[in-house]
Order: structure tokens, then C-alpha cells, then sequence
């Protein structure tokens, strides 16, 4: 027993110093990362490559998985077109517990997800630029990370010249031990009760719409 416990306390120090040591490398490689954006942004078809990656890498290793393979802003564009709602997932490849959580949880939610067609699932890996740009969106620091948002776009008018900017709207955020630890039967059930609510929105919205056209 004790050498049980012994193994098991070796392991929890091994994933903790792991957890430290990847805080520590995205800290000291964030403004490099920053440089290379800056001096070479990236183009739509590298962004959608990317998606098209990521998606590739999850149905191999997950054999489920049916994310956007679109770039992130271009779903963005998508999503408010069709005025869906967008389920994001932001997956940290070095997270000890990444893996046991995309095999024995994730895949299964995104299948329940299917059958809904007001969302529409996006992921990416938190070392892509897209990535990135979506976790400095959220202002996400715990993995994996997940999140359902609406897209919506606002004019602002600024010295008699308009802007058109897209601002997100949280539904969910859930992330680190409280996402790992979560009852998924009972996270879909949440999720479809935040798509009903969306489609009873936009029902109300349409007969809006209508009442003024007569």
C-alpha cells in the first residue's frame, strides 16, 4: 500500500511540475509568438488548413469529431450569417489529461451534439495562431476549455465614418478541473437548453420581422 501511495504521490508531482513547466514555456515564448504573428500574419487559407488539421488529428486519435474546417474567422462569419450559436473547444496538446478527456468525454458530447442544428462546433489547438487568438478572446488560462458563444456585429460611428466590428456573446464557459470532472450527460442537457433558448429568440425575431412587414 505504502509503495501504491508512493507511486501514486510521484505521479501527481510528475503532472504537476509538467502543468508548471508549460505555464512557464507559453510565459517566456508569448512575445516571440506575438513577433512572428506580427512580421507574418496569417493568410485565410493557412487559417483553414489549420481547422482542417486539427479536425484530421481529432477523428484519427478520436475517431470522432466534427469541428468547423474553416478558420476561426471565417466560422465567426458563418455563424453570424446563419445566426448560430458556436461551440468552441480549446485543446492544449500538453495537458496531462487532454487526451483521457477528448477520448472518454469530449467525442461523446459532440456526438449527442449532432442532431442540433443551430450549433456549430469549432476547435483548435492553443499553439495555432487561431488558437491563440481565441484564448486571448476568452481570456483563457485553464485546459481544456470550452465555451459556447453567439456572434453579433455592431456599427460604431466615429467622425461621420462607420466601423463594423464582431462582438461575442457568452453563453458557457467551462474549463480546467470543473470541465474534466463534469457529468456530460448533464452538460448536453445544459448545452440543448441553451440552443432552445437560442431558436426561441430567433422564432420571436422572425415573427417580429413579419408583424411589421404587414
Amino acid at each position: 500500500i505504502r509503495g501504491a501511495r508512493r507511486g501514486n504521490s510521484s505521479q501527481n508531482i510528475l503532472q504537476k511540475f509538467f502543468i508548471v513547466l508549460t505555464a512557464v514555456l507559453r510565459v517566456l515564448l508569448w512575445p516571440l509568438r506575438r513577433l512572428v504573428h506580427i512580421l507574418f500574419p496569417m493568410k485565410n487559407v493557412d487559417s483553414d488548413k489549420a481547422a482542417r488539421d486539427f479536425v484530421s488529428y481529432f477523428r484519427r486519435n478520436f475517431q470522432y469529431g466534427d469541428f468547423a474546417t474553416s478558420g476561426y474567422q471565417s466560422t465567426l462569419t458563418q455563424v453570424q450569417q446563419q445566426q448560430k450559436l458556436l461551440l468552441i473547444y480549446l485543446h492544449s496538446p500538453l495537458h496531462a489529461e487532454s487526451t483521457s478527456f477528448c477520448r472518454d468525454k469530449l467525442s461523446l458530447l459532440l456526438l449527442q451534439m449532432t442532431s442540433s442544428h443551430i450549433l456549430t462546433c469549432y476547435g483548435a489547438s492553443i499553439h495555432s495562431a487561431d488558437g491563440n487568438q481565441v484564448a486571448q478572446q476568452l481570456n483563457a488560462t485553464q485546459y481544456p476549455h470550452l465555451a459556447i458563444v453567439s456572434v453579433k456585429s455592431s456599427n460604431n460611428n466615429t467622425n461621420n465614418s462607420s466601423s463594423h466590428s464582431i462582438t461575442l456573446e457568452l453563453h458557457l464557459q467551462i474549463f480546467g478541473k470543473a470541465l474534466l470532472s463534469a457529468n456530460m450527460a448533464m452538460l448536453s442537457q445544459y448545452i440543448n437548453s441553451i440552443c432552445s433558448r437560442q431558436e426561441t429568440v430567433l422564432a420571436e425575431a422572425v415573427m417580429r420581422r413579419l408583424q411589421l412587414e404587414e
